[in-house]
């Protein structure tokens, strides 16, 4: 099975789901698309009774995350939009609520919301290059 959205490409073989950030010309940066796809793929983690654990890696040579788009500082239309959107659509607060482990497997650049993404995964495995 594969979900590919514009951002996060969703897989799964058998038990394992495989989420792959997937903005490697940006060395995957976390912009608001992503968070929206990631969100959904978390979710088809959480509630398919078949997948037992899932891995999280970055597209691309460069790195797993270089951190938040800041492209999209400032370019909400309404902060107080922003921030419903935000707290609608917690990925922070997914993470721990689905129960199955999940692995970040880091490559290259691990840089700010990267660094919070490995954090919030049970097992980290980082390649030498990650940095």
């Amino acid at each position: 099975m594969t979900e590919n959205r514009e951002t996060v490409l969703y897989s799964k073989n058998g038990a394992i789901a495989c989420l792959v950030l997937n903005r490697p010309s940006v060395i995957n940066a976390y912009n608001t698309r992503m968070r929206d796809d990631l969100f959904q793929a978390l979710e088809a983690v959480r509630d398919d009774p078949d997948v037992r654990v899932a891995i999280v890696r970055g597209a691309g040579d460069r790195g797993f995350c270089a951190g938040a788009d800041l492209t999209e500082f400032g370019t909400a239309p309404s902060q107080v939009v922003a921030r419903r959107v935000r707290w609608e659509r917690d990925v922070w607060g997914l993470f721990p609520s689905i129960g199955k482990p999940i692995v970040a497997a880091l490559h290259g650049h691990v840089i700010g919301s990267g660094v919070e993404i490995a954090c919030l995964c049970d097992i980290r495995i980082a390649s030498e290059d990650a940095v």
